[in-house]
């Protein structure tokens, strides 16, 4: 059944580059229903490439590598792909980086957002959610979704290996970024 789910969940979703509908404690609430304005840091964008999206948090911490070993086994137990986007924590920069080989030339060596909606797992900071996280605190996400639903549906399974897990609305530049 579980897997029933997040397959059905995998199929429904939309994948687009530039087009959406893109610290806080280890143990968070179960649901934040506090919507985050990101605005505030992207006053240059018009209101209309932003969007709310809904991310589904497995855990938070200051630690890549210790978020990054808690992945590895929740990705088997849960049946859920990491996607990593082809980013690495870079010591040097003390940064989640995209790799200085990427095709993207613009954001090669810098952090790129994930803002693409899907059902798997990767390590963002969280202050792209949450406003008043602090910069360098990093969340395991489980999954971002344009609809409550998927969401909501989503946290309902991983809840059964991380209690803790909780949904994250936020309001997210979604427009193009190159």
């Amino acid at each position: 059944m579980r897997y029933a789910l997040i397959g059905l969940l995998a199929s429904s979703l939309l994948v687009t580059s530039c087009v959406g509908n893109g610290t806080a404690p280890t143990q968070a609430p179960a649901t934040d229903s506090t919507v985050t304005d990101s605005s505030a840091n992207s006053a240059d964008y018009s209101e209309s490439e932003y969007d709310t999206v809904y991310v589904v948090v497995l855990d938070t911490n200051q630690n890549y590598y210790l978020l990054q070993e808690k992945m590895y086994p929740l990705a088997a137990s849960l049946g859920l792909v990491i996607d990593t986007m082809n980013r690495y924590y870079d010591l040097d920069k003390d940064r989640i980086v995209l790799n200085e080989n990427d095709e993207d030339e613009m954001y090669r060596g810098v952090y790129f957002p994930r803002r693409t909606e899907s059902a798997t797992l990767s390590l963002e900071y969280y202050s792209l959610y949450d406003t008043s996280a602090s910069e360098g605190n990093i969340a395991l996400v489980a999954g971002l979704f344009y609809e409550q639903p998927g969401a909501d549906s989503l946290l309902a399974i991983v809840r059964k290996e991380v209690p803790a897990a909780f949904m994250k609305p936020a309001r997210m530049y979604m427009g193009c970024i190159h």
